[in-house]
Order: C-alpha cells, then sequence, then structure tokens
C-alpha cells in the first residue's frame, strides 16, 4: 500500500508539474511625481504676517552695502506720495491702516534716514512701531532678484536686431489665444506686424531678458547710442512659464540667468524659437520720458536699486517699509558666476512692485540697473526672511 500510494502521488505531482499555470498579471507602479522644487514650493505656499515680539525683533544694522542715507530717505519719501495717491489703506497683520497714517510713518521714517542711522533705528526699535514678520508656515522665504538691463538694438530691423519690443495693443482681452508669443514672435506674419506698434528690434535673446526682467533701457545703434528706456505697460495676460524651469530636464541644468541666456546662445533660431515659445506670457512696453530714472513699479515711483522690493499684492503689504535679511552674492576679480559666494545681505526696502512670476513665500528684490546688476541678480536664489513695519 505504501508504494502504491507512493506511485499514485507521484503521478499527481507529476502531473501537476507538467500543467501550465497562468502567468501573475504585470503590476505597473504608478509614476513617481518629482518632488517640487524650491521655487515651485515658494510660489504655492501662503504667506501671512506674524506679529514679532519684541525680544524677537531682527537688528536694525544695514549690511552688504553702503548705508546711503540720502537715497533711502528720497526712497521713502516717493514711498509716501505714492501711498497717499493710491489710496488704499495697507493690511499689515490683522490692522488695516489708513493711507495717510501710514504716509506720515514713511515721511517720518525719511526724515530720521536723513539724521542717520542711530536715529532711523531708534524710530523703528521704539515702542511706537509694531514689526511683523512676512512668512509661510511650512516654506522658508525665497529670495530672488530682478535688474533693469541695457541692451543694444535699433529704430529698424536689421539682420542682428530681428526682434520687434511692441506698445501694448488696443482693447487687450484676457488670455486672447490670437495673442500667444508664438503667434506675436512668428516671422513672417505676427499677429502684430503691420499695425505700427514697434518701439525698437533687438536680439531675440536680449528681448527674452527685457521681457523677463519687465522694463529696461535700448541703446539705439542707430541713432547715435541714444538711449531708449521702456517700462512695463501692459501683458497678454497669458499665465507666466519659466523658461528656467522648462529648461530642468538639462543636465546639469541652468543655475542662473546667465546659463540660461548662454544655453539660448547656443541654440539655432529654430530651437531657440521652440524654447521661447514655451512661456505663452507676452509683455509690452512703454517709452520712459526719462531714461536715467530708475523703471516705474507697480506703485508707480522709481526702482531703487537695492531698495526696491517686488511680492505677491495678495499677501504682502503693497507701500509698506520692510527689513529684508538673507545673503548675496560676491566675486573674487575675475571669477565665474558659479563661484560667488554669500554674504549677509541685511537693507531697508520699500515694497512697492510685483510681477507675473511673483507669487506666494517669494520676494524679488531690486539689484539695479546694468551688467554688474544682471550678474548679480542672476544668481540669487536665496532663504531669507522679510520684516515690515507700521505705526501702531
Amino acid at each position: 500500500m505504501r508504494a502504491a500510494w507512493a506511485i499514485v502521488v507521484g503521478a499527481a505531482l507529476a502531473a501537476g508539474c507538467a500543467t501550465t499555470r497562468p502567468a501573475p498579471p504585470t503590476v505597473v507602479p504608478p509614476p513617481i511625481a518629482p518632488r517640487p522644487s524650491r521655487v515651485e514650493r515658494a510660489l504655492a505656499a501662503q504667506p501671512r504676517l506674524v506679529a514679532v515680539a519684541v525680544e524677537a525683533r531682527p537688528s536694525l544694522d544695514e549690511e552688504g552695502g553702503p548705508d546711503d542715507a540720502a537715497a533711502l530717505a528720497a526712497t521713502l519719501e516717493a514711498q509716501a506720495a505714492a501711498v497717499v495717491a493710491r489710496g488704499a489703506p495697507l493690511s499689515v497683520g490683522a490692522r488695516a491702516i489708513a493711507a495717510p497714517r501710514y504716509a506720515a510713518f514713511l515721511r517720518e521714517a525719511a526724515a530720521a534716514a536723513r539724521r542717520g542711522p542711530e536715529a532711523l533705528r531708534a524710530l523703528l526699535g521704539g515702542d511706537g512701531v509694531e514689526v511683523v514678520e512676512y512668512a509661510a508656515p511650512d516654506e522658508p522665504l525665497l529670495v530672488t532678484s530682478y535688474y533693469e538691463p541695457i541692451v543694444d538694438g535699433a529704430r529698424r530691423a536689421t539682420a542682428r536686431f530681428t526682434q520687434p519690443l511692441y506698445r501694448a495693443p488696443a482693447a487687450l482681452t484676457p488670455a486672447d489665444p490670437t495673442l500667444t508669443r508664438a503667434a506675436i514672435d512668428r516671422r513672417p506674419g505676427g499677429a502684430l506686424d503691420g499695425r505700427g506698434l514697434e518701439l525698437a528690434w533687438v536680439d531675440p535673446i536680449d528681448a527674452f531678458v527685457l521681457q523677463t526682467e519687465g522694463s529696461g533701457v535700448v541703446r539705439l545703434v542707430d541713432d547715435g547710442g541714444r538711449l531708449l528706456a521702456l517700462d512695463f505697460a501692459a501683458s497678454n495676460h497669458h499665465p507666466h512659464v519659466s523658461i528656467a524651469r522648462a529648461l530642468a530636464h538639462l543636465q546639469p541644468p541652468p543655475r542662473s540667468m546667465q546659463e540660461v541666456v548662454a544655453h539660448l546662445r547656443g541654440l539655432a533660431p529654430e530651437a531657440l524659437r521652440e524654447v521661447l515659445d514655451k512661456n505663452p506670457r507676452y509683455t509690452f512696453f512703454k517709452p520712459r520720458s526719462d531714461g536715467r530714472r530708475g523703471a516705474a513699479t507697480s506703485l508707480g515711483t522709481p526702482t531703487a536699486g537695492g531698495r526696491t522690493i517686488a511680492t505677491d499684492a495678495r499677501y504682502a503689504p503693497k507701500g509698506a517699509l520692510g527689513l529684508l535679511v538673507t545673503t548675496g552674492p560676491r566675486w573674487e576679480a575675475g571669477a565665474p558666476d558659479a563661484a560667488a559666494r554669500f554674504v549677509a545681505l541685511r537693507r531697508f526696502v520699500v515694497d512697492s512692485d510685483t510681477g507675473g512670476g511673483i507669487r506666494g513665500a517669494r520676494v524679488d528684490y531690486f539689484w539695479g540697473q546694468g551688467e554688474e546688476a544682471g550678474r548679480a541678480a542672476g544668481v540669487m536664489r536665496q532663504e531669507g526672511r522679510l520684516f515690515y513695519f507700521a505705526p501702531r
């Protein structure tokens, strides 16, 4: 019986082994979403104004640049005039401060600045002033920078200057599908051709830089080097898409505006146009009456190098005086941009600007005008803190 049982079991096992079993179903794991970049996290964050206790207030000493008392005072006085002209109250924390009251505070700060750093510190550190911090609950404040470029161009198109800079067309409608970047910049037959809106012609990459920064100066080589200063006039209302983000697949990805521009300059015209068209947002310009004055902010004041900041107007008190605490780039003579070291940067600033890409827990610091300002602005992507001051 034992032998017979063994034969039966062996046959059954053999039969089982010979049976073809269906293969288990293939399970495809869901794709892992890439981790958002620091910029994307900052843009998605919703900052708020948090009261700062007296013992936790920041130092009111400035670092990272000269303390130009007269220039700071002039900036504060211009800000006061803009706050009055705008007329809207400033929301600082839970309080709404009437425009005339806050403008008087700005003029008081300007007078203190003229007396010197000690007088300004005494005013802003006193019991009559409230300090709030602009911060997101779970995301550090991202500090980037912008500047005003100076580029060569001409009144008419040439073999070198093939890209027009336009005035705003009449009756702009939100996100008009006929006025995307691709439609406007198409050559020949662009959407705005033949309408007499051209202000000047520049290199396509210089046009990209001017539109990214929102203003700039064109040195007209066919007009004796005359400077044509241009301010932001309007946009086509399409969303802003960062070209740096569109190039993030490169290895290594560009780390600064300079590296973005260097990559673009290496592309063939068709490939360049394909990259630039990834950002459908288009900026239109208007001539500035005085080419030596700073570009106009969203409040209408001139930008002041090292003093003006741009923030998200949905959350920040537009018009307010603040203190920005972060780090800024420094280079040894002849060092490449990638070799920048970052040192303390602590500046009294005025919140008077905004922009299509300035969203969430981000502040854009205006570095100034020209090549050196652009070099510094191009590598700024630092963490920082921003404090606002308000009269009690």
